[in-house]
């Protein structure tokens, strides 16, 4: 009997991202469809996009049952709307992203590489930002340096919420009640093997 593949769901909040959703969903069938060991699920979920970010969804959606599109009646916040992706998956790890394309799908075979060798949660650093002020630069350096100050968490400066976690990571993240929520502050706060790419 041949062994069931394991499904991996990419979570992608959208607001207002009309202009990038179609060059997203190209690079993310060309580097999937070069992974075809898993089983594929795409769940994009519409953050209250005042632009045509949920029809143009809706039509990727029509002719691809490996598309699930949820959308909200207004715009709730990205926090949320990953909380809602994750809510909507079962039996499945997941890799969260943004649909800007800041977050490059290419990064995800390298992902895919250090899960397979044993790493829960696989998140991404940032090298740089293009155009980033210094005061951007200061206020970013401060929220981490207080974050690890007051909370049992560790969060590393200049990682992305473009992340991999194993299923029972998951799992675990499903079981939080909390209302306000910082889902890469909890991810980080729950410890499992992590790797950084």
């Amino acid at each position: 009997m041949e062994n069931a593949k394991k499904r991996i769901s990419i979570i992608v909040p959208v607001y207002n991202e009309a202009p990038n959703l179609k060059d997203l969903m190209v690079s993310l069938r060309n580097v999937t469809g070069q992974l075809p060991s898993y089983e594929w699920q795409y769940v994009f979920v519409d953050d209250g996009s005042q632009d045509d970010s949920f029809l143009i969804l809706k039509e990727e959606s029509a002719g691809d049952p490996a598309i699930k599109v949820l959308s909200f009646s207004r715009n709730f916040g990205k926090e949320v709307a990953m909380t809602a992706g994750i809510e909507s998956i079962s039996d499945s790890s997941v890799i969260f992203m943004d649909a800007d394309l800041q977050h490059p799908p290419e990064l995800i075979h390298r992902m895919i590489q250090e899960w397979e060798g044993g790493a829960e949660i696989v998140a991404t650093i940032r090298n740089s930002v293009q155009g980033q002020s210094l005061l951007r630069r200061i206020g970013s350096w401060a929220f981490y340096a207080m974050i690890n100050r007051i909370s049992n968490a560790h969060m590393v400066s200049k990682t992305t919420d473009f992340r991999l976690l194993d299923q029972k990571v998951v799992n675990v993240l499903k079981t939080f009640t909390e209302k306000s929520r910082l889902v890469r502050g909890l991810i980080d706060w729950m410890g499992f093997r992590k790797v950084f790419v």
